[in-house]
Protein backbone atom coordinates (compact mmCIF):
# COMPACT_ATOMS: atom_id res chain seq x y z
CA UNK A 1 0.00 0.00 0.00
CA UNK A 2 2.79 2.19 -0.07
CA UNK A 3 2.46 2.62 -3.60
CA UNK A 4 -1.06 4.42 -3.37
CA UNK A 5 0.35 6.92 -0.93
CA UNK A 6 2.29 8.38 -3.94
CA UNK A 7 -0.16 7.72 -7.00
CA UNK A 8 -2.48 11.13 -5.49
CA UNK A 9 0.18 13.11 -5.14
CA UNK A 10 1.40 12.26 -8.54
CA UNK A 11 -1.77 12.34 -10.15
CA UNK A 12 -2.57 16.02 -8.71
CA UNK A 13 0.85 16.89 -10.15
CA UNK A 14 -0.38 15.51 -13.37
CA UNK A 15 -3.82 17.69 -13.90
CA UNK A 16 -1.61 20.56 -12.09
CA UNK A 17 0.56 20.51 -15.16
CA UNK A 18 -2.06 19.49 -17.81
CA UNK A 19 -3.79 22.44 -16.75
CA UNK A 20 -0.82 24.53 -16.82
CA UNK A 21 -0.15 23.38 -20.42
CA UNK A 22 -3.89 23.68 -21.75
CA UNK A 23 -3.70 27.51 -20.12
CA UNK A 24 -0.81 28.31 -22.09
CA UNK A 25 -2.41 27.04 -25.27
CA UNK A 26 -5.84 29.16 -24.83
CA UNK A 27 -3.31 32.10 -23.77
CA UNK A 28 -1.54 32.32 -26.73
CA UNK A 29 -4.69 32.28 -29.14
CA UNK A 30 -5.92 35.61 -29.38
CA UNK A 31 -9.60 36.33 -28.73
CA UNK A 32 -12.36 35.99 -30.84
CA UNK A 33 -14.73 38.42 -31.34
CA UNK A 34 -18.46 38.46 -30.10
CA UNK A 35 -21.56 38.23 -32.33
CA UNK A 36 -24.89 39.66 -31.54
CA UNK A 37 -27.91 39.29 -34.47
CA UNK A 38 -29.34 43.55 -34.21
CA UNK A 39 -31.71 42.57 -36.66
CA UNK A 40 -32.46 39.95 -40.75
CA UNK A 41 -34.76 40.48 -43.22
CA UNK A 42 -35.41 38.70 -46.46
CA UNK A 43 -36.43 40.75 -49.40
CA UNK A 44 -39.61 39.66 -51.34
CA UNK A 45 -38.02 39.23 -55.25
CA UNK A 46 -33.79 39.49 -55.18
CA UNK A 47 -31.79 42.85 -55.53
CA UNK A 48 -30.01 42.93 -58.65
CA UNK A 49 -26.23 45.15 -57.19
CA UNK A 50 -24.04 46.05 -59.18
CA UNK A 51 -20.66 46.04 -56.54
CA UNK A 52 -18.17 48.47 -57.51
CA UNK A 53 -15.53 49.71 -54.82
CA UNK A 54 -12.21 51.58 -55.03
CA UNK A 55 -9.89 51.78 -52.12
CA UNK A 56 -6.58 49.45 -50.65
CA UNK A 57 -8.24 47.04 -52.16
CA UNK A 58 -7.83 48.43 -55.79
CA UNK A 59 -11.06 48.82 -58.10
CA UNK A 60 -13.30 45.25 -57.34
CA UNK A 61 -16.49 45.09 -59.35
CA UNK A 62 -18.94 42.33 -59.83
CA UNK A 63 -22.90 41.49 -59.29
CA UNK A 64 -25.02 40.27 -56.77
CA UNK A 65 -28.73 39.03 -56.21
CA UNK A 66 -29.18 39.98 -52.76
CA UNK A 67 -31.96 38.35 -50.84
CA UNK A 68 -30.88 38.59 -46.54
CA UNK A 69 -29.63 41.44 -45.36
CA UNK A 70 -28.70 41.12 -42.02
CA UNK A 71 -26.60 43.60 -39.27
CA UNK A 72 -24.51 42.19 -37.00
CA UNK A 73 -22.89 43.92 -33.96
CA UNK A 74 -19.23 42.10 -33.50
CA UNK A 75 -16.97 42.74 -30.04
CA UNK A 76 -13.45 42.26 -30.20
CA UNK A 77 -11.17 42.60 -26.96
CA UNK A 78 -8.03 44.38 -27.55
CA UNK A 79 -5.37 41.75 -29.04
CA UNK A 80 -8.15 40.06 -30.55
CA UNK A 81 -8.53 38.50 -33.82
CA UNK A 82 -10.91 37.92 -36.63
CA UNK A 83 -9.89 34.50 -38.19
CA UNK A 84 -8.92 34.44 -42.14
CA UNK A 85 -12.58 34.62 -43.92
CA UNK A 86 -14.47 35.45 -46.59
CA UNK A 87 -18.41 37.04 -47.55
CA UNK A 88 -20.01 35.57 -49.41
CA UNK A 89 -21.33 38.94 -50.40
CA UNK A 90 -21.34 42.40 -49.85
CA UNK A 91 -20.26 43.84 -46.45
CA UNK A 92 -20.39 47.49 -45.59
CA UNK A 93 -18.55 47.89 -41.48
CA UNK A 94 -18.99 51.05 -39.36
CA UNK A 95 -16.68 50.82 -36.82
CA UNK A 96 -18.38 52.83 -33.30
CA UNK A 97 -15.72 51.89 -30.89
CA UNK A 98 -11.98 51.48 -31.07
CA UNK A 99 -10.17 50.22 -34.14
CA UNK A 100 -10.28 48.11 -36.62
CA UNK A 101 -7.01 47.01 -38.31
CA UNK A 102 -8.33 44.97 -41.11
CA UNK A 103 -6.04 43.01 -43.33
CA UNK A 104 -5.69 41.56 -46.91
CA UNK A 105 -4.58 38.21 -47.78
CA UNK A 106 -1.75 40.38 -49.80
CA UNK A 107 -0.44 41.87 -45.94
CA UNK A 108 -1.84 45.31 -46.77
CA UNK A 109 -3.35 46.95 -43.49
CA UNK A 110 -5.82 49.78 -43.44
CA UNK A 111 -6.69 51.19 -39.94
CA UNK A 112 -10.00 52.31 -39.36
CA UNK A 113 -11.06 54.38 -35.58
CA UNK A 114 -14.31 54.71 -34.59
CA UNK A 115 -16.53 57.12 -36.59
CA UNK A 116 -15.45 55.44 -40.28
CA UNK A 117 -16.74 52.85 -42.02
CA UNK A 118 -15.29 50.88 -45.20
CA UNK A 119 -16.86 48.22 -47.72
CA UNK A 120 -16.31 44.88 -48.34
CA UNK A 121 -17.34 43.39 -51.60
CA UNK A 122 -17.30 40.03 -50.45
CA UNK A 123 -15.33 36.77 -51.78
CA UNK A 124 -11.97 38.64 -50.49
CA UNK A 125 -9.55 36.73 -48.00
CA UNK A 126 -8.95 38.58 -45.27
CA UNK A 127 -9.07 39.25 -41.37
CA UNK A 128 -9.15 42.26 -38.79
CA UNK A 129 -7.67 43.05 -35.57
CA UNK A 130 -8.16 44.95 -32.30
CA UNK A 131 -4.06 46.15 -31.92
CA UNK A 132 -5.54 48.90 -29.48
CA UNK A 133 -5.81 49.01 -26.18
CA UNK A 134 -9.54 49.78 -25.56
CA UNK A 135 -12.44 46.65 -26.73
CA UNK A 136 -13.31 47.32 -30.10
CA UNK A 137 -17.28 47.28 -31.02
CA UNK A 138 -18.46 47.16 -35.42
CA UNK A 139 -21.30 47.21 -36.87
CA UNK A 140 -21.62 45.02 -40.00
CA UNK A 141 -24.42 44.85 -42.81
CA UNK A 142 -24.24 42.02 -44.61
CA UNK A 143 -25.69 41.35 -48.10
CA UNK A 144 -26.33 37.92 -49.32
CA UNK A 145 -26.80 36.23 -52.64
CA UNK A 146 -29.50 33.69 -53.11
CA UNK A 147 -27.33 31.26 -52.92
CA UNK A 148 -25.22 32.36 -50.37
CA UNK A 149 -26.51 29.76 -47.43
CA UNK A 150 -26.63 30.83 -43.64
CA UNK A 151 -23.30 31.83 -42.91
CA UNK A 152 -21.74 35.17 -42.79
CA UNK A 153 -18.28 34.61 -43.45
CA UNK A 154 -16.82 31.30 -44.62
CA UNK A 155 -13.05 30.51 -43.24
CA UNK A 156 -9.76 30.62 -45.02
CA UNK A 157 -6.67 29.39 -44.76
CA UNK A 158 -4.10 32.18 -43.74
CA UNK A 159 -2.34 33.53 -46.94
CA UNK A 160 0.84 32.16 -46.81
CA UNK A 161 2.04 35.88 -47.89
CA UNK A 162 0.60 37.24 -44.79
CA UNK A 163 1.76 36.07 -41.57
CA UNK A 164 -0.85 37.87 -39.39
CA UNK A 165 -1.78 36.05 -36.40
CA UNK A 166 -5.50 35.81 -36.59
Amino acid sequence: MKSARYVVPLLAAAVFATGLTVGVVVAAQPARPVATMLATGTLETPAHAVIVSHGELGTVAGMADVREVRMIRFELAPGGAFSWHQHPGPVWVIVTRGALTFYSAACDAHRYPAGSAFFDPGNLTHTARNDGDEPLEVIATFMFPADAGAAPSVPHQAPGSCPIEA
